[in-house]
């Protein structure tokens, strides 16, 4: 059997928008787990390239593709895509809501 590897979603704390609401955190497409505002999730996923996606409600990130070794762990941050002044603009698109990228 292959030695686990994790991915990590990390959160940032402070700031007003989605600022009482966890994101979902989806694996290859499947919801794995969430994450609050100042948290972080860890995510055991078996080793080789995934697929992850942040959401809160109809939108959220665009997908960020990680290959993880056996044994490794892929770190990410996750945040809302600008301030709660824009997010009028950003409103409407799938994946506008949210920005998630690989430490």
């Amino acid at each position: 059997m292959e030695p686990a590897a994790r991915i990590v979603v990390r959160r940032p704390g402070g700031g007003y928008r989605d600022r009482w609401r966890s994101y979902g955190i989806e694996v290859d497409g499947v919801r794995a787990g969430t994450v609050a505002g100042g948290e972080q999730v860890e995510l055991p996923v078996a080793p080789g390239r995934h697929s992850v996606r942040a959401v809160i409600d109809w939108s959220g990130s665009p997908v960020v593709q990680v290959e993880v070794a056996a044994g490794a762990t892929a770190r990410l941050t996750v945040q809302p895509a600008g301030s709660a002044a824009s997010a009028l603009t950003q409103l409407w698109g799938r994946d506008s809501w949210l920005v998630l990228r690989e430490e």
